[in-house]
């Protein structure tokens, strides 16, 4: 006994303008997810950015209250919040840039 062909080949083999449908209908769900992905790239990097030097200043000021040195320990961390952020965008930029190559 033979064996038949898949429905979806046989589909395809009959009748060719379904090929065109169903690339026009994975191209669309690409660029619906495609559209999520690079909202989610914004996200990280925004958090990114901004968690080290919030974190940063919080206990900057933190510290100066409970050591009584009033901009010292918040200026410090606040720059070391900023390298922080530096050091983490540049990796992720660079997961993105590895990740399409």
């Amino acid at each position: 006994m033979k064996s038949s062909p898949k429905k979806e080949r046989f589909d395809v083999l009959l009748t060719p303008g379904k090929t065109e449908i169903r690339k026009k209908e994975a191209a669309k769900k690409r660029e619906r997810t495609l559209g999520w992905y690079y909202l989610g790239l914004v996200g990280e990097i925004g958090f990114v950015i901004a968690l080290p030097i919030v974190a940063g200043v919080l206990a900057g000021v933190y510290i100066d209250k409970w050591l009584g040195t009033k901009p010292t320990a918040t200026i410090l961390l606040l720059l070391i919040g900023i390298g922080i952020s530096f050091i983490g965008f540049f990796n992720v930029i660079g997961e993105i840039i590895h990740k399409k190559t």
